[in-house]
């Protein structure tokens, strides 16, 4: 299924009747701010419904019905810490208002029905929203993990500058501000075995907290909590140190970050010397959309490159005292798999294997 990441031109333009994401001055400088992550999601979930609709071949049809993977029965939304519960909740509602705007009540519909969980963390709000999806109901055979966050409002740069935390040329140790949204349709998955793709499945996630703030200036930085995570996640998908091909961070050349990689790293993956994936020299710091955001452009070079890379760890970490981490593996060819669902398409019937996991479980080979 699609994954997708929205393109900023869609954050800047004008949507269609913006009457109605309209703000009252009472609502104060966050929901100001929401505005640009209401257009990121709007745009990431239009995007995703665009491509469902085109696998589907089958446009004029309701899509709920046309679709090769289970339409979702659940949502979980990935927001920045900053936003209140009930900020959370308006912000999906007027996101679902520009889905109808641009695919019609039909589809905005059938995604308000869905049963809704806000996630609100910082860096790690992806993977948290993650777990929530592993601890979901065996029955939950598909789901949305959607992320968005901006650091792009005046409101949330001005104290940031104020507080030296931004790069300039006097603090290399700043950071650059982004923003981004993605929306990911999972599908419940046995192992890692498939009869199409290549596919990337996501093992469960390790969250850890450290004794203290990350980024401390009076104190080295605390490499515990990301070490904690390397081992958990790689326990968790019964890998060991030299299955990890590639690692997926949100590290930006933050000598605070570095330290800490370089820790864990020496730690966990002793001897070995994987690939480094960092989004965040080109997209800058995308807080709570970071997981989401870095899994979808994994998924994206897996369906366009030739070589695509089988295994990653992909991690982040916070300034606060937050890290987290999880393994992602590409599907391996299933011809035997693939051989019943063809026998079972042709019989008009599907064939549904046990789910049990969001994740899946390690299979020791590698194609």
């Amino acid at each position: 299924m699609p994954i997708t990441s929205s393109a900023c031109p869609e954050v800047a333009g004008r949507w269609p009747e913006e009457s109605a994401l309209s703000v009252s001055n009472a609502t104060g400088d966050a929901m100001l701010a929401s505005r640009r992550i209401t257009r990121l999601l709007g745009a990431a979930l239009i995007d995703m419904l665009t491509g469902a609709q085109s696998l589907s071949n089958a446009a004029p049809a309701p899509l709920t019905t046309v679709l090769r993977e289970p339409w979702p029965q659940m949502i979980v939304l990935a927001l920045p810490v900053w936003l209140s519960a009930d900020q959370g909740q308006t912000l999906w509602k007027q996101s679902l208002e520009l889905v109808r705007q641009q695919r019609g009540a039909q589809q905005a519909n059938a995604l308000s029905e869905l049963p809704l969980s806000v996630c609100h963390s910082s860096h790690t709000a992806a993977f948290e929203g993650l777990e929530l999806l592993n601890r979901a109901d065996p029955h939950v055979t598909a789901a949305l993990l959607l992320a968005a966050d901006s650091w792009m409002d005046l409101s949330l740069l001005q104290p940031e500058a104020i507080a030296a935390r931004l790069i300039t040329d006097r603090n290399q140790e700043g950071f650059v501000p982004g923003e981004a949204a993605a929306a990911l349709w999972l599908r419940r998955v046995p192992n890692t075995a498939a009869s199409d793709g290549p596919h990337l499945v996501l093992h469960p996630p390790a969250v850890a907290r450290s004794s203290f703030a990350h980024r401390d200036i009076t104190r080295e930085p605390d490499p515990d909590g990301l070490t904690q995570v390397f081992q958990d996640a790689l326990s968790k998908a019964g890998w060991k140190p030299e299955h990890v091909g590639n690692t997926l961070s949100d590290s930006d050349g933050s000598a605070w970050r570095a330290s800490a990689e370089i820790a864990a790293t020496a730690r966990v993956l002793k001897g070995q010397n994987p690939g480094e994936w960092q989004p965040a020299t080109v997209l800058g710091q995308i807080g709570a959309a970071t997981g989401a955001v870095h899994w979808a452009l994994a998924a994206q070079r897996l369906r366009h490159d030739k070589t695509a890379p089988n295994s990653f760890l992909s991690w982040a970490l916070d300034a606060g005292e937050l890290a987290a981490a999880v393994a992602i593996e590409k599907t391996i060819h299933d011809e035997t798999l693939a051989a019943i669902e063809q026998q079972n398409r042709l019989q008009r019937r599907s064939h549904v294997e046990t789910a049990r996991t969001f994740s899946a479980r390690f299979l020791n080979k590698k194609p």
